[in-house]
């Protein structure tokens, strides 16, 4: 499977854009459609990582409109990057799917602090997704072997090491199969719906989050509750 992981401004925006989309469109969408704003919005959002991700994106064609994931086997995939994991069960499904998958972060991985790239090695390591399984086994070597099979998502997919996949352009909404949500994120979820059918008052960032399921609703997806 392929996971993208996204807070709940991201999914509202996936929502009014109507497709799962690159950061860089993202930030042009918050800008009103204003392309220079957004871009500069987006140099902002990265902060130290913009010199390494421009510089491993430039070696691609039309690497400016990546979308980043990862191969994920049953978890809630790199939810550093949000707390609403978007899973997607065969991308090769996907209209015009490009897809290419590489052993970690690729901004940190094939590009220096100063945003030189390591292109030799970028080119070297990509992989197809059809070859997943074999990446997995070269990049994990003998932790495999030695962890229990239901240890393998934590281990194939984690916060601070994954299995990358980049794909060029957007992902039609109606490709995603189910959305995951943390043990601790759905009882805030569902104590949050409970009170705004109470009609009483939510703080910020929990009335975001009602909002976005809400959103996803409306797709027709269901959101499960992960432990």
């Amino acid at each position: 499977m392929f996971s993208t992981n996204a807070a709940a401004d991201k999914i509202l925006a996936f929502d009014e854009i109507s497709e799962i989309t690159h950061m860089r469109g993202l930030c042009i969408h918050w800008a009103g459609g204003d392309a220079r704003a957004g871009l500069a919005y987006y140099k902002v959002r990265q902060e130290r990582w913009y010199r390494r991700r421009t510089a491993f994106e430039k070696l691609w064609k039309r690497g400016r409109s990546l979308l980043y994931g990862a191969v994920n086997s049953g978890n809630l995939g790199v939810y550093a990057h949000g707390g609403f994991c978007l899973v997607v069960e065969d991308p090769t499904r996907l209209p015009k799917a490009e897809w290419a998958l590489f052993p970690g972060n690729s901004a940190k991985r094939y590009a220096t602090l100063a945003g030189k790239p390591r292109t030799a090695k970028a080119v070297k390591e990509a992989t197809a997704w059809k070859d997943r399984a074999e990446m997995a086994i070269v990049k994990l070597g003998s932790s495999i072997e030695t962890t229990h099979p239901a240890g393998w998502p934590e281990l194939i997919c984690r916060k601070s090491d994954f299995i990358e996949v980049a794909q060029i352009g957007g992902i039609p909404i109606s490709a995603i199969t189910e959305i995951r949500v943390g043990a601790a994120n759905w009882k805030k979820l569902m104590d949050g719906v409970a009170r705004k059918r109470r009609k009483l008052p939510l703080d910020a960032g929990t009335a975001m989050d009602v909002k976005a399921a809400d959103a996803i609703i409306g797709w027709g997806v269901k959101i499960v509750r992960v432990p």
